[in-house]
């Protein structure tokens, strides 16, 4: 087999016999090569004078991966096995089967899992440490921040949960999930720590602040997590090709959405009465969407 360029077109050349003359294998023993003896002259020499002709099993295929020969293997994790827990079955089980010389190497789906490993920590840490720098710039504090981050390990907690129950493993997709968690779950907390502000602005006592904004809050926070739990329902209740990416990221979203709605409503109050008990109303500073404290005040009343 050999090719030939003619302009910018590559055409391969397959040079064999007529197909009267290789419909049988034993035909391959009446061909002859020529000779190019010393004295120059010609001869034609039958092929099985040469060589000896032998029926042998082969692949149908020979694959490569990574430069090597390769057997491929497909399987699926059993239901209630992380693909984690099966890689690492299969890396014990392949130490102590395959003789040596022989490795292991995954693809796909795996592959893909092993390789994002360190990469999403990476990142789920760098996106907590620059929500964290864009809340402390906004509130002009260390302290609202935190406070309002406490609703991410609730997210997580309820994430895990969802996977749990839907049988779902923590892969690619559902790590994505997991980063876009620390948006959604920060949401809230913001409503309720900026409101309770603008309230200790105005005078109102601490207690009450917190109490008053997570009451006052309340409709909106329902609001905008009802929108996005309905929104991430699709994902959940998705069929076909492509189904198993789309429903680990939209469990990981809905039941740490869910979670976090549900808790932050009680518990980002109790936190912000526990770390603003030595701090000082005037050391409050005023957000960009805060009015005058009677303007709150009397907002508040209303309500």
């Amino acid at each position: 087999m050999t090719s030939f360029n003619r302009g910018n077109r590559r055409y391969e050349v397959i040079v064999q016999a007529e197909s009267a003359f290789r419909a049988d294998p034993g035909a391959i023993a009446n061909l002859y090569i020529e000779t190019d003896p010393d004295d120059g002259a010609a001869a034609a020499v039958p092929l099985a004078a040469l060589v000896d002709i032998e029926t042998v099993t082969t692949p149908p295929t020979i694959t490569h991966f990574n430069r090597r020969r390769t057997a491929t293997l497909s399987a699926s994790p059993a239901p209630g096995t992380s693909l984690g827990e099966a890689l690492d079955a299969i890396q014990t089980l392949a130490a102590e089967t395959l003789p040596e010389g022989f490795r292991t190497d995954v693809s796909g789906e795996s592959r893909t899992l092993l390789q994002s490993g360190q990469t999403v920590l990476f990142i789920f840490g760098l996106s907590m440490a620059f929500v964290f720098l864009v809340l402390a710039a906004q509130f002009e504090s260390y302290l609202d921040p935190l406070i309002i981050m406490l609703a991410v390990p609730l997210a997580l907690l309820g994430a895990f949960g969802a996977l749990l129950i839907f049988g779902q493993t923590l892969n690619a997709y559902s790590q994505v999930g997991l980063v876009v968690l620390i948006a959604l779950a920060t949401k809230n907390s913001i409503l309720i720590v900026e409101f309770a502000n603008q309230l200790r602005a105005g005078g109102m006592p601490l207690i009450k602040a917190a109490v008053e904004a997570g009451r006052i809050r309340f409709r909106p926070i329902l609001m905008t997590a009802f929108s996005t739990l309905f929104g991430i329902l699709p994902l959940v209740l998705s069929t076909g090709p492509g189904a198993a990416s789309r429903t680990a990221l939209g469990v990981a979203v809905l039941g740490g959405m869910a979670l976090s709605t549900v808790l932050s409503l009680g518990v980002v109050p109790v936190f912000y009465i526990l770390f603003n008990r030595r701090r000082s109303p005037r050391n409050i500073p005023a957000t960009p969407s805060s009015s005058s404290p009677q303007g709150i005040t009397r907002s508040a009343s209303n309500h």
